[in-house]
């Protein structure tokens, strides 16, 4: 009999282990949300775990009621939260060139939660559209102007412009070739937040360039950094002018 019942024994106490794993990840092997608290991790767009992100749950209706944590060294975090609904956010602060940016992350799930707990992992993408409840692109904005005193009109819409990344974007990738056009004649959005040497043509003619608002010299090609803010104008971006002769 020992021999028949020690198997049976065995197999018992690894469905009862299996059914806590499934407690913990699910079926599928993803984490499970533990009541009382929202957890997660945050990575780069390789995958890479984040440290220190800046992890907001804000509440859904009362203004400025949020809990904030920062990731572990393996991207983690656990927040304990109270009874209400609440919407999560992650944050990333970086110095690229100078300079320091605050970058929203993209969740994996942007829907609200309760009491019952959540997992919400976030990912640092460059460039898309942000999921509701926020608005705008990861990427930056290109202004452009047309130099004051020259007459000649051209479609702005027109104009081709090509970004050739100069050094590493602000996440550590290489980046690559962007050729675009503006789709409302003023700017040009989503870009990745990067070093950019820019050229621009028009019906196959180049056009000239500078730095908006600069006593510099135009020229075939200007090499420019992105504005965690310009002035009042616009948040992580640059302005640049143009001239056809």
């Amino acid at each position: 009999m020992k021999s028949f019942i020690t198997p049976i024994i065995i197999l018992a106490l690894a469905a009862i282990a299996c059914k806590k794993d499934d407690n913990k990840e699910g079926g599928n092997g993803e984490p499970q949300p533990q009541k009382g608290y929202v957890t997660g991790k945050v990575v780069n767009s390789a995958g890479k775990p984040l440290k220190g992100v800046k992890i907001i749950i804000d509440h859904s209706i009362f203004w400025n009621s949020n809990i904030t944590t920062s990731t572990k060294d393996d991207g983690t975090y656990s927040v304990k939260i109270p009874i209400g609904s609440w919407y999560a956010f992650a944050e990333n602060t970086v110095e690229y060139n100078g300079r320091k940016f605050k970058m929203d992350l993209h969740p994996d799930n942007s829907d609200g939660f309760g009491g019952d707990g959540a997992v919400r992992n976030f990912t640092w993408k460059l460039s898309g559209e942000k999921t509701e409840p926020m608005t705008g692109t990861y990427g930056g904005v290109v202004e452009f102007n047309h130099t004051v005193g020259e007459f000649e009109v051209i479609e702005d819409r027109e104009i081709v412009w090509t970004f050739t990344p100069s050094g590493p974007l602000i996440d550590g990738s290489a980046g690559k070739v962007l050729t675009l056009k503006s789709a409302n004649g003023n700017d040009l959005r989503d870009v990745p937040i990067g070093r950019y040497k820019v050229t621009a043509a028009y019906e196959g003619k180049a056009l000239k360039l500078r730095k908006w608002r600069t006593q510099d010299a135009f020229g075939a090609d200007v090499t420019f950094d992105f504005y965690p803010t310009f002035e009042s104008f616009c948040n992580n971006c640059q302005i640049l002018e143009y001239k056809i002769k």
